[in-house]
């Protein structure tokens, strides 16, 4: 699958203190079909402390060295997006100029996301 995206998205491995930002900035939950943001800590021990996930802490902690409940973990967040660049143009395909080329950046991943979300 992720070789039918590759010359659209943009991928990396981010480290702790970006995963943070963004769950903190732009995480939401799913719950019966229902968005909630990620502000009180008693949704998650409720529908992932069976899973050792007890606060907002436990979930960053989860997602940035992902343990055996992942999987869990990330069905019960709902996927975000990262705002657009205000010096980034379009070109004739369609791709952002200024943000560099799609594909695997590694750990490069955090000087695309610092500025982004």
């Amino acid at each position: 699958m992720l070789h039918v995206v590759e010359p659209y998205v943009t991928w990396g491995f981010p480290n702790l203190k970006s995963v943070r930002e963004l769950i903190l900035k732009r995480g939401e939950a799913r719950v019966k079909n229902k968005t909630i943001p990620l502000t009180d800590n008693t949704v998650m021990e409720e529908h992932l402390g069976k899973f050792g996930v007890i606060c907002l802490e436990d979930l960053i902690h989860e997602i940035a060295f992902p343990g055996k409940h992942l999987q869990v973990i990330s069905w019960f967040l709902r996927p975000f997006h990262l705002s657009v660049a205000p010096h980034a143009t379009k070109n004739r395909v369609g791709f952002l100029k200024g943000m560099g080329s799609p594909g695997c950046r590694g750990e490069r991943i955090n000087q695309l996301i610092c500025p982004l979300n």
